[in-house]
């Protein structure tokens, strides 16, 4: 009987040594996955920072190519407007007319240079 108490001790012994390393892997194993979950957070969030850095980037490209094309664009006006302007000198010279272009012409009041730029 002795024996049988002794092999039953030993039987929970065992049980409760088993209870105790399955609750140590389960806690490892949740460990473990909350350490993967806190990586795989870390990393969406680099990528999200990554992400917002190349926007903001692009963004700044962007506007100094449009503030390029802006400048391009006002100093094609401005060589247009004096073209007309030398043009019109030019013209108000040989027809032997002051003004240079700021006579008006028969179009509602304006001069010959606004008409010509309306119509450029």
């Amino acid at each position: 009987a002795l024996k049988a108490i002794e092999t039953v001790g030993q039987i929970l012994i065992g049980g409760q040594n088993a209870n105790v390393e399955a609750t140590k892997i389960a806690t490892e194993m949740e460990e473990r996955r909350e350490q993967r979950e806190q990586e795989t957070r870390k990393l969406l969030l680099e990528t999200s920072k990554e992400q917002m850095r190349n926007a903001q980037e692009t963004m700044k490209e962007n506007a100094e190519a449009f503030k390029e094309t802006i400048n391009a664009m006002q100093s094609s006006a401005s060589e247009r407007e004096k073209s007309i302007r030398e043009r019109d000198g030019r013209n108000a010279e040989r027809t032997n007319r002051k003004g240079k272009g700021d006579d008006l012409c028969e179009c509602g009041g304006k001069t010959v240079y606004e008409e010509r730029i309306r119509r450029s």
